[in-house]
């Protein structure tokens, strides 16, 4: 399959991620330029991390991301409310949250309604974009639909499939599944593994709007290198066949 992209296009698409709990303020200041340098859409970093990164990024042509209920997504409502309306507070205008995986697979699905739209219901009155995490690794195709049945019912604006710390990342597979039982209207995002153009390209492919990754470097590299050796065509072929598991981490 063919796709037409620009190295800048898929540069924006990115959430530039940076949720390692081992990041030094040095080593975030240095990714922060670099998400800047290859104009990444978002960043995404941790909670702890906004009130610094909403300065440094001022005046810059990317938005603030954080996360809630990361990365299991089994603390309190009360508790990922709270998160949220600080991290809406400090300024960000986006926030993944991750849905409470063991009600999901307990199928305690009018308890992870309630969890999403709580927190949902917050974003959306401030305005700002929602994201609602699965972690596909640890579900089954039914729960993944059952998934994004619920999210749809809550109204978020994307679906996602991983946390970048489970026991597996995004797979072609299962965003297709994401793809096929969600409205256009609703955006997927993949992330977890994705680390090539390749990687990205096939995420693309089968229906991602959004990429969740650390490697913007060497995916938008690749891509204008693509547009050197050709500045003709902007075709660049990918293959879904031969990429499913794309990997864990960001």
């Amino acid at each position: 399959m063919k796709i037409k992209i620009t190295s800048k296009e898929i540069g924006k698409m990115v959430d530039y991620a940076v949720l390692k709990p081992q990041v030094t303020k040095e080593e975030l200041t240095a990714l922060l330029d670099v998400a800047i340098e290859y104009g990444t859409g978002t960043v995404c970093v941790r909670p702890s991390d906004t009130p610094f990164v909403k300065e440094y990024i001022k005046g810059k042509d990317v938005k603030l991301t954080s996360v809630v209920g990361f990365p299991h997504g089994t603390t309190l409502t009360s508790a990922k409310l709270a998160e949220t309306k600080e991290m809406l507070e400090i300024g960000c205008e986006e926030l993944d949250m991750v849905l409470n995986i063991a009600q999901l697979k307990s199928g305690n699905y009018e308890a992870v309604y309630a969890d999403i739209k709580a927190v949902n219901d917050l974003i959306k009155e401030s305005g700002k974009l929602s994201k609602v995490i699965f972690e596909t690794c640890y579900l089954t195709d039914d729960e993944i639909v059952k998934a994004c049945e619920i999210c749809i019912k809550a109204g978020v604006d994307y679906v996602k499939t991983s946390t970048g710390f489970g026991s597996g990342g995004a797979t072609i597979h299962a965003l297709k599944i994401m793809r096929a039982n969600t409205p256009e209207t609703m955006g997927v995002k993949a992330s977890g593994g994705i680390r090539t153009l390749e990687h990205a390209l096939s995420a693309i492919s089968v229906g991602a709007r959004r990429l969740g990754t650390s490697s913007i470097k060497d995916i938008v590299e690749k891509a204008k290198k693509i547009e050197r050796s050709n500045p003709e065509s902007l075709f660049y072929e990918t293959d879904t066949e031969n990429i499913n598991e794309l990997g864990d981490g960001y």
